[in-house]
């Protein structure tokens, strides 16, 4: 083994401008960060370790070349250039010969074992106990406070998961999770009876299981500084970039939101025989229990049925006349003939809709008793914003109206569904889109152990009550319907990404053979096999729609919280596959009532349509729940 004499002398003190980096100096590369280190040294006002250089000239000129202490050479010169220090500053130097010097720099740099993170942080925190402020230790440390409380929260983790982060059992991603309580007890739980160790989202997730999102519609609406004056408190995820708040007490916050709201319905009690209050989001269940005052339909005279039978034989007629325009190809040589000619037929088809449409809307009345049973329901949006179903009737007052309704005819039901059916998606439209709700709520259900269990449970006790047809999707027969239909609005979406990833996880995971599969699953510890049954569970929901009875998940999705404008934005190629009359009924409907727009063809339409919904919070029937 060859060993390396060096020179041994005290170090020598070389005024910095006598100093240069020296080509014998091995690193080549790296080393041009230096900024941190450079307030090191302005706030020490020294140089803690000797640079190692070797006489030498730089041109015609004597002085030393840096072997080893690059880094610091190029933060001194910095500093200098800054005129924190002078240009002849005095550096601590080993002088050693140009024999020693290759050597020398290959052991610093090859041999050198970089600082474990944890021992950093425990640095850190050793000066916040000394009594060291954190705008002082950023100071010195050229980095900003934010970057130091960060560092100070992993330093506070408890010592188990420390131990496990310095043997790389955890990554940094869950170390940063776990800073989400200061509670070592609660940390070290979440790593007891386990084959594996959480990831970073199921760290968080259960460690805010008790507490309420910022982004819930409650905190929306009650704010954290009323919250807060309240007496709540808030975490804040420190490793979030948008600096995520949790707050802490749920049932102080849906208090506050409970009597923030009845301030609004005192008001409205003036004018309603009743009005009812949910501090929380008006979601499918609550809406269930309400309806809007149901309306019949009166039979028209004579003379108004004749022109509405002659306005359909119109309709029929000119609508058959648009469907050939836009089938046929395009024409380069008379292109604005075209355009002209689809534009007439278009026109006329929604002139004849209106006009229809218009008649339809005279002879639809509110029930007669309707309107003296109707009240109002406050709440909040998806936003956080006060919410209000005006003229509504009760689910108990359903009942009394249906009895009141037994002799009305079999004509207004009819004439009342077929308008509610002519406001709802095309069949094709509907595929498409329940299969992408069906993407959505398998990802949601296989994120949510406890409605997972109770879905299963449901499925399982309705075999044997008997109604086993209403099972809201989920099937318990292991049919895996994880492989959806192809639906143009699923393909390539953040959800199709979510769901191919876990499932690939759990692919890693489990064994291939079914007797292997068994023994682990025996193996398996309880938090595991929960996971794995939601996920199952999961694949086997199958809720695309291809027929118009077919049952609907909505049910499901309201219990597992699903909020669908998370998800899905108006997309131009919604609004070409459904009719453009329809287009522009839900743009008028939503504030856009531009004649112009009449006028677009349908491809322009759905892209403007598409623009101009965008970040509203409409949803197209199929998904709204």
């Amino acid at each position: 083994m060859q060993t390396v004499t060096t020179t041994a002398t005290a170090p020598t003190l070389i005024p910095l401008n006598q100093l240069h980096r020296s080509d014998l100096n091995v690193r080549k590369t790296g080393g041009t960060d230096v900024a941190e280190l450079a307030a090191n040294i302005r706030a020490s006002q020294r140089v803690i370790q000797n640079l190692v250089v070797v006489p030498e000239k730089r041109g015609k000129k004597e002085g030393y070349g840096v072997v080893a202490g690059g880094r610091r050479l190029a933060a001194l010169a910095s500093l200098a250039k800054d005129k924190a220090i002078p240009t002849d500053w005095p550096i601590p130097c080993q002088i050693v010969t140009r024999e020693e010097a290759v050597e020398l720099s290959m052991a610093e740099n090859i041999h050198r074992e970089d600082m474990h993170p944890a021992d950093e942080f425990d640095a850190w925190a050793k000066l916040v106990d000394a009594g060291t402020d954190v705008e002082e230790i950023a100071a010195r440390h050229g980095t900003s406070p934010e970057v130091v409380r960060r560092r100070l929260a992993l330093s506070r983790v408890s010592p188990k998961v420390m131990k496990l982060y310095r043997s790389g059992d955890l990554r940094l991603e869950q170390v940063m999770a776990f800073t989400l309580t200061s509670d070592h007890r609660a940390q070290d739980a979440l790593l007891k009876g386990r084959s594996y160790y959480p990831s970073a989202h199921e760290i968080r997730r259960a460690l805010t299981s008790e507490a309420v999102p910022e982004t819930d519609e409650r905190a929306r609406y009650v704010g954290e500084k009323a919250y807060v004056a309240a007496g709540g408190t808030v975490t804040r995820d420190m490793f979030d970039e948008r600096n995520g708040a949790y707050f802490n007490d749920a049932a102080l916050l849906t208090r506050l939101a409970a009597e923030k709201l009845e301030k609004v319905a005192e008001k409205l009690r003036r004018d309603a025989p009743w009005v009812d209050v949910y501090a929380e989001e008006l979601d499918y269940q609550i809406r269930g229990n309400y309806a809007d005052i149901p309306t019949v339909r009166q039979e028209p005279n004579a003379a108004t049925a004749k022109k509405l039978a002659a306005l359909q034989a119109k309709l029929d007629k000119a609508t058959d006349e648009l469907r050939i325009l836009e089938d046929m190809p395009p024409s380069n040589d008379e292109d604005a003939d075209d355009e002209a000619a689809w534009m007439a037929a278009s026109e006329k088809v929604d002139a004849i809709e209106a006009e229809i449409s218009a008649i339809e809307d005279t002879l639809r009345v509110p029930h007669p008793e309707g309107a003296q049973l109707a009240g109002v329901v406050v709440g909040l949006s998806s936003d956080g914003k006060v919410k209000k179903l005006l003229n509504v009737i009760r689910a108990a007052d359903k009942a009394k109206l249906r009895k009141a309704s037994a002799g009305t005819s079999a004509s207004s039901e009819a004439g009342q569904e077929a308008g509610d059916a002519d406001k709802d998606d095309p069949q094709s439209v509907r595929t498409d889109l329940s299969t992408y709700l069906t993407a959505v709520t398998q990802e949601a259900l296989a994120e949510n152990v406890p409605i997972a269990l109770r879905a299963l449970a449901y499925q399982l006790a309705l075999r044997w009550i008997g109604e086993s047809y209403n099972n809201h999707g989920v099937t318990i027969s292991a049919e895996d319907h994880a492989n959806l239909p192809v639906s143009a609005t699923l393909e390539g979406s953040a959800v199709e990404q979510q769901g191919k990833r876990r499932h690939e996880a759990w692919q890693d995971t489990l064994p291939r053979d079914a007797e292997a599969l068994w023994q682990w699953c025996l193996a398996a510890d309880d938090n595991t096999i929960l996971s794995l049954l939601a996920y199952s569970t999961a694949r086997s929901l199958a809720g695309t729609q291809f027929h118009a009875g077919a049952q609907k998940m909505a049910p499901l999705v309201a219990a597992l919280g699903v909020k669908l404008t998370d998800h899905w934005q108006p997309q131009a190629g919604y609004f070409a596959r459904i009719k453009k009359a329809t287009t522009l009924r839900v743009l008028a409907e939503n504030g856009h009532a531009d004649p112009a727009l009449s006028k677009m063809k349908r491809g322009l339409l759905s892209e403007k349509a598409a623009d101009l919904l965008a970040g509203s919070g409409w949803l197209p029937p199929t998904l709204t729940l």
